[in-house]
């Protein structure tokens, strides 16, 4: 009953944040100009409810809660004590990154469930297991990533088809999605890759998982699980990436995320093999880590509130995601369903609220003379100015 209350509110929390995002730049570009699998799952339920900002992210959404089910799967064999398997589902669930990446156009969210799936199958089945990895070689160029950790790991436990099919893979990849090797160093992005790191997870959470991370190194070894070899396979690799220029980090982080649940045992396992009278500093340090994500997820949820304590409103991480539907429901209001707007990336975020591309009026984000001014306004604070002049 407490698992399913637990899906249940994490739906609903999801949904009722999803209702205040509209569409961003990049996943009106996802949605109206590319052909991949993010496009046909951002137009699965549009066709069926008409675009809004819930139809648009609710795939996202079930695909994010049918990724804490396989996960919840995966800790039952982790775990034997179900309350530290409801522990590192409730806080895996509420990380930044993956709290957020339910709510994005994003291939983060298929990418965590596609290896949760594969460490499910590999676990139970190894021919299903190959099977998955060849056909994943045709998903996402970001899985690249993935079969260069898998046949490191193949070779380090023994799995030498696993080994192989890995590398068969990387191979169809490199071919399909026409990678190219940059050997030229641009410039490093090593400390930044750090913070995107310590924004997904949230800092505290993420200088522990480095901490558990070298606790399994020490300890494990020869036995340490595909889930956390692969988590940090790939953040390694990713700062050998960051060396020689930017790199995107949802190809890397959904693969390291997987790492939170070992790092949740490893924390209750050194909190249980203490005595009672040296438990404290445990539990203030295990106290100060859930309030830290705590705090994350309710600026998260509630991340219009910001507004009210920002000078500058464009300084929220979000606003660019707050104005396009209140500037359509303006339009609306005056009978304008088509403009001419001076940026592309507006005509197709308003495009996604009805308001087509033509007619006698031109939008622009700078002043020009006769333009009436559009203020856009969330909860009392302006936060973009719109032009709108009429043409013939």
């Amino acid at each position: 009953m407490f698992l399913l209350l637990f899906f249940v509110f994490q739906g609903i929390l999801l949904i009722l944040t999803a209702y205040h995002l509209d569409i961003s730049a990049y996943e009106a570009n996802i949605y109206y100009q590319e052909t991949n699998y993010l496009n046909y799952l951002s137009h699965s339920l549009t066709k069926l409810f008409g675009e809004s900002n819930i139809s648009l992210r609710l795939p996202f959404i079930i695909i994010h809660l049918i990724s804490l089910a396989m996960l919840y799967l995966l800790l039952r064999s982790w775990m034997k004590n179900t309350n530290d398997i409801l522990l590192s589902l409730a806080v895996f669930s509420i990380l930044p990154g993956v709290f957020s990446s339910a709510l994005l156009v994003d291939k983060s969210v298929i990418l965590i469930l596609t290896t949760l799936l594969f460490i499910y199958l590999f676990s139970r089945s190894h021919l299903w297991a190959y099977a998955l990895v060849l056909a994943l070689a045709f998903l996402d160029q970001a899985m690249l990533n993935f079969f260069i950790i898998l046949s490191l790991y193949g070779l380090f436990r023994g799995h030498y088809t696993l080994s192989i099919i890995s590398l068969i893979a990387l191979c169809l990849s490199f071919v399909y999605f026409d990678f190219e090797l940059q050997t030229n160093i641009a410039k490093s992005y090593f400390f930044e890759i750090f913070i995107s790191y310590a924004m997904i997870f949230s800092p505290l959470i993420f200088f522990y998982l480095l901490y558990a991370l070298y606790f399994y190194c020490l300890r494990d070894k020869e036995q340490m699980p595909i889930e956390v070899f692969l988590a940090l396979g790939v953040f390694v690799l990713s700062l050998l990436f960051s060396l020689k220029g930017n790199i995107a980090i949802h190809d890397f982080a959904p693969f390291v995320v997987l790492a939170l649940p070992r790092a949740v045992a490893c924390f209750l396992h050194a909190f249980r093999v203490k005595l009672l009278q040296f438990r404290f500093k445990d539990k203030c340090l295990g106290l100060l880590l859930l309030g830290s994500l705590l705090l994350n997820i309710i600026i998260v949820v509630f991340h219009q509130s910001l507004y009210l304590v920002l000078d500058n409103p464009k300084q929220h991480f979000a606003y660019r995601q707050h104005f396009t539907q209140a500037l359509s429901d303006h339009l609306k209001l005056n009978n304008i369903l088509a403009v001419k707007a001076d940026s592309k990336t507006w005509q197709r975020q308003l495009q996604f609220y009805g308001i087509k591309q033509g007619g006698n009026y031109y939008l622009s984000k700078t002043a020009t003379k006769d333009a009436q001014t559009i203020k856009v306004e969330v909860l009392g604070r302006s936060i973009e100015v719109a032009f709108l002049k009429k043409i013939h």
